[in-house]
């Protein structure tokens, strides 16, 4: 008998947390376009920022925001 050993015990963790990253890409590319669409003047260029400040500058700190 052979005994598979998984990391996770849930086979449908992978396709779920896959559908969960490309949720999470819709919604960053949404907010991505979203804000560089509109021009107010002080927009702040991603290019130079770190990604972690830059995920907080588009989906701002509200975790809700952020799914």
């Amino acid at each position: 008998m052979h005994e598979h050993i998984y990391s996770n015990p849930n086979p449908v963790s992978q396709s779920d947390d896959l559908r969960h990253v490309y949720h999470r890409l819709q919604h960053r590319l949404r907010h991505w376009m979203s804000f560089r669409m509109g021009c107010n003047g002080n927009q702040v260029s991603l290019l130079h920022m770190r990604p972690e400040n830059a995920a907080v500058l588009i989906h701002g700190s509200n975790p809700d925001d952020y799914f």
